[in-house]
């Protein structure tokens, strides 16, 4: 009879042993499962910003270029047409870097506004954009409101730097 007991308790140790077994390992697949999305999660973020970051880069080029067509066919390309020095000022600014433009409206910041997904605005612009398309981020889509924005005061000193920098050069 206890030999019976005996190997009744053997076999229920193993198999309680084996279930522990089972237990860390599936716990250790689920942490490498767990991991393995974290890592795609990440790719497709990266992805994500790679592909909405090429669309404002080819949409910014292709705004400067249809403006030095615009100006190059108007107006021959020589400063002396111009009747004011602010139409001079304003070709010299065509040839902005991109990152002192903004990315709604392509023009140069004047008060740039950081959004909490990290994308520099024009303040006016991007608040007509709230108003009339909903309260969202134009590039990321998610949920923005006027309150959540913030100055970014070096992107407008930069600016101002640039304008300096530029004002007389024809």
């Amino acid at each position: 009879m206890f030999h019976l007991l005996e190997s009744n308790h053997i076999t229920e140790k193993n198999t309680l042993d084996n279930l522990n077994q089972q237990d860390t390992y599936h716990e250790e697949l689920f942490e490498l499962r767990k991991r393995q999305l974290n890592e795609y999660t990440d790719l497709l973020e990266t992805f994500k910003n790679n592909y909405v970051h090429s669309l404002y880069e080819n949409t910014i080029s292709l705004t400067k270029h249809n403006r030095n067509s615009r100006s190059s066919s108007v107006f021959s390309g020589k400063a002396s047409l111009y009747s004011s020095t602010d139409e001079i000022d304003k070709i010299s600014l065509d040839d902005a870097p991109d990152y002192l433009l903004d990315p709604i409206s392509y023009e140069l910041f004047i008060d740039p506004v950081i959004s909490p997904s990290g994308i520099t605005y024009e303040k006016a612009t991007l608040i007509d954009h709230l108003q009339k398309n909903g309260k969202f981020d134009p590039i990321t889509r998610q949920a923005l409101h006027e309150d959540q924005l913030y100055p970014n005061l070096i992107m407008k000193d930069t600016v101002e730097a640039y304008i300096e920098q530029n004002r007389y050069v024809n």
